[in-house]
C-alpha cells in the first residue's frame, strides 16, 4: 500500500532513508486508514511487535477482567457509601453544612465568571492582533475534566440516597453557567433570565434544607444577581475579573467568617477594577494629588505603629510608604495613588466585614477532601508568586538578593516536606507572633507554601535560562528598561516553556496534602482511619476505601495534567 507522505517529492527520491524517516516522523498521526489497517500497521507490523502485542494484550485483558470482578462483584462498598459525607467534609460541624452549600455554589459561580473573563480577554487581544481564537470544543472539555465528572458521578452512584446531593451538583453547574453567560452578550431577551439563577438556587435550597434564614438566603441571591447584571451590562474586563474574584472570596469567607484578614482578601478582589478606573482618570489628576496618597499611607503606618508596635505588618506598610515617596520624588504620582487607593479599599472592606460580622468555622473543624482542596489551592496561590520572586532574586545582579534567595532555595529543597510540617508546628509561631495562636492547618499551609515555592523558583529559573539573550538585546534596542524587558519579553516566554514542569509541581503539591495526617489533621486519606474504627467496618472494606481515595486523587490530578496539555497545545510549547 502506497502512503501519501504529504510531500511533492517522494522520500525515496529525495535523500533515501533519512528523508523517509523525517517524512514518517512528520506525518500526521491520523488519516484515512481503517481501524484494521491502523492495528496492522502499528501493532502487528512485524513478528516481535506482534508477540509484544499478544503478550501485553493478554496481561491487560486479564488485569481488566480482575479489576471489573473486584469493582462490580466482590467489592464491599458499604464502607464508602455509608461514610460518603465523612470522606467529603470529614468532621465539619453538621449543623453548619449549609455554609458548604453556599460556598460550593459561590465557587462555581466564580469559576464561571473567571472563565468568561479569560475568554473575553483572549478574544479582545486576538481582535487587536488580527488573529483568530481557537474555540474550546466540547470534546476538549470532556477530555480535560471528564475524570472529575466521573469521580462525582461515581460518588453519587455509591453514596447518594436522597435528592440533595444531585440537586447540589445541578446547582453548582447552574451557578457556573450563569456566571459564564453573564460575561457574554445575550441577544435573546429570554436568555437574560439566566441572570436570575441565584434566586432560583436560593428558592430550591430553602425548599430542600429546613431551618434556614429566608432573608439571608434571598439577600445573598439579590447581591449575586445584581453583580451578574452589572457584569453583563458594563463591558469592562476589570469589572468581570473583580466580580469573579469577589464571588470566590465571598465563598471562602462563608466558612472562614468575616474576621481576621477577610478585609484584605475583599480589597484584593476589588483592586483590578479600582486600578482600572484610576488609570482612566490618572492623566487628569494633578501630580500634587499624589501626596494625598502618601498621606494615606503615612496615616496607616502611624496607626499600625501605635497599635501593633514594630512588627511584620508595620514593616510592610513602611515599604509601601517608601515606594510612594520615591514615586513622588520622581514626579510619578502613580505608585502613591495606587497604594493610597488600595489602603482606602482595605479600610472600606474592614468596615464592611465588621458590619457583616459573620463568625467563622475554626480551621480545626475543616477536614476531608474539602480540606485537601483548600490547602492545595491556598498553597498554589501563595507559592507561585513567592517562587517567581525567588527565581528573579536568584538571577539578580544584587549580591544580597542573589545570596539570600540561593540560601533559601537550597536550604528548603534539602529538607523533606515531612520535616518542615513537623517543624512548622513548633517554629512558625515564633516568627509570626499573633494575638490568636495559629491553627495546625495554617502552619501546615505555610510549610507547604515555603516548600513548593523553592521548587517553583528552580522551575522558573530554568525557564528564564531557556530564553535566548537575543530577546534581552531586542528589548534593549527598543529602549525598554530591565524591568520592562523581564516583564514583557523574558518572563512570559519563560513561563510558557515551563508549563509542564510547573503543573507537575502543582500536582505533586496537591498529593502532598495527604501528609497532613502526620500532624493529626484529618484529610481525605486519613478519614479512612475513622471509617475503619467504626464497629461495622473493622477489617471490612479496607481495599475499597483505599481505591476510592486513590480514585479521587487521580481524578483531580489527571484533570490538572490534561489542562496542562491543553495549554501546551494552545501556546505551542516545544515549538518555535
Amino acid at each position: 500500500m502506497s502512503i501519501d507522505w504529504g510531500y511533492t517529492v517522494p522520500p525515496d527520491e529525495a535523500g533515501g532513508d533519512i528523508a523517509h524517516a523525517l517524512a514518517e516522523a512528520n506525518a500526521p498521526r491520523h488519516g484515512d486508514r481503517t481501524p484494521r489497517e491502523w492495528i496492522r500497521a502499528n501493532l502487528f507490523n512485524n513478528w516481535y511487535n506482534s508477540l509484544i502485542t499478544v503478550v501485553f494484550g493478554a496481561i491487560a485483558l486479564y488485569g481488566g477482567y480482575r479489576l471489573a470482578v473486584f469493582l462490580f462483584s466482590t467489592a464491599q462498598w458499604a464502607a464508602v457509601s455509608d461514610n460518603l459525607e465523612l470522606f467529603m467534609i470529614g468532621t465539619f460541624p453538621r449543623s453548619e453544612r449549609t455554609r458548604i452549600v453556599v460556598q460550593l455554589m459561590m465557587m462555581s459561580g466564580s469559576v464561571g465568571l473567571l472563565v468568561g473573563y479569560f475568554r473575553a480577554r483572549a478574544h479582545r487581544l486576538a481582535d487587536e492582533a488580527g488573529i483568530e481564537v481557537i474555540p474550546v470544543t466540547p470534546r476538549e472539555s470532556i477530555a480535560t475534566y471528564g475524570s472529575i465528572a466521573a469521580f462525582v458521578g461515581v460518588s453519587l452512584a455509591i453514596g447518594a440516597r436522597t435528592a440533595g446531593p444531585y440537586l447540589l451538583v445541578l446547582g453548582c453547574a447552574a451557578a457556573g453557567v450563569a456566571g459564564f453567560y453573564a460575561t457574554r452578550p445575550l441577544r435573546n431577551p429570554l436568555s437574560k433570565l439566566v441572570l436570575l439563577t441565584p434566586f432560583a438556587l436560593a428558592a430550591v435550597t430553602l425548599v430542600t434544607v429546613s431551618d434556614l434564614d429566608n432573608a439571608a438566603a434571598y439577600g445573598i441571591a439579590a447581591a449575586a444577581t445584581a453583580l451578574l447584571v452589572l457584569v453583563h451590562v458594563v463591558d469592562r474586563l476589570s469589572l468581570t475579573l473583580s466580580a469573579g474574584l469577589l464571588v470566590g472570596v465571598a465563598g471562602f469567607q462563608a466558612l472562614s467568617g468575616t474576621g481576621g484578614l477577610a478585609w484584605l482578601f475583599l480589597a484584593g478582589a476589588l483592586t483590578p477594577v479600582a486600578f482600572d478606573l484610576l488609570g482612566d482618570v490618572q492623566d487628569r489628576i494633578p501630580t500634587a494629588v499624589g501626596w494625598v496618597g502618601v498621606a494615606v499611607v503615612g496615616a496607616m503606618f502611624a496607626r499600625r505603629l501605635i497599635v501593633d508596635g514594630v512588627g511584620f505588618s508595620s514593616a510592610i506598610v513602611l515599604v509601601l510608604l517608601a515606594l510612594a515617596v520615591v514615586g513622588m520624588l520622581r514626579a510619578d504620582p502613580g505608585p502613591a495613588l495606587r497604594i493610597g487607593v488600595f489602603i482606602a479599599l482595605g479600610v472600606a472592606m474592614w468596615v464592611v466585614a465588621g458590619a457583616i460580622d459573620l463568625p467563622g468555622i475554626d480551621w480545626a473543624d475543616w477536614s476531608g477532601l474539602q480540606l485537601n482542596i483548600v490547602v492545595a489551592g491556598a498553597a498554589i496561590v501563595l507559592a507561585f508568586p513567592l517562587g517567581l520572586l525567588l527565581a528573579l532574586a536568584r538571577r539578580s545582579s544584587l549580591p544580597v538578593l542573589r545570596y539570600m534567595a540561593t540560601a533559601y532555595i537550597e536550604l528548603i529543597r534539602g529538607v523533606p516536606l515531612i520535616s518542615l510540617l513537623l517543624m512548622g508546628q513548633f517554629f512558625i509561631g515564633f516568627f509570626l507572633d499573633t494575638d490568636d495562636p495559629l491553627s495546625n492547618i495554617t502552619r501546615a499551609t505555610t510549610a507547604i507554601t515555603m516548600f513548593s515555592a523553592a521548587y517553583i523558583a528552580e522551575i522558573v529559573r530554568g525557564g528564564l535560562q531557556s530564553v535566548g539573550d537575543g530577546q534581552t538585546e531586542a528589548g534593549q534596542a527598543l529602549g525598554l528598561s530591565p524591568a520592562q524587558i523581564t516583564r514583557m519579553l523574558v518572563l512570559p516566554q519563560a513561563l510558557r516553556n515551563v508549563i509542564p514542569a510547573m503543573v507537575g509541581q502543582f500536582i505533586s503539591l496537591f498529593k502532598d496534602t495527604s501528609l497532613l495526617a502526620i500532624i493529626g489533621v484529618i484529610n481525605f486519606l486519613s478519614v479512612r482511619e475513622i471509617v475503619h474504627a467504626q464497629e461495622a467496618f473493622r477489617g471490612v472494606g479496607i481495599a475499597e476505601t483505599l481505591v476510592y481515595v486513590a480514585f479521587g486523587f487521580w481524578a483531580i490530578s489527571f484533570a490538572m495534567s490534561r489542562e496542562s496539555q491543553r495549554l501546551e497545545r494552545r501556546l505551542g510549547v516545544g515549538t518555535r
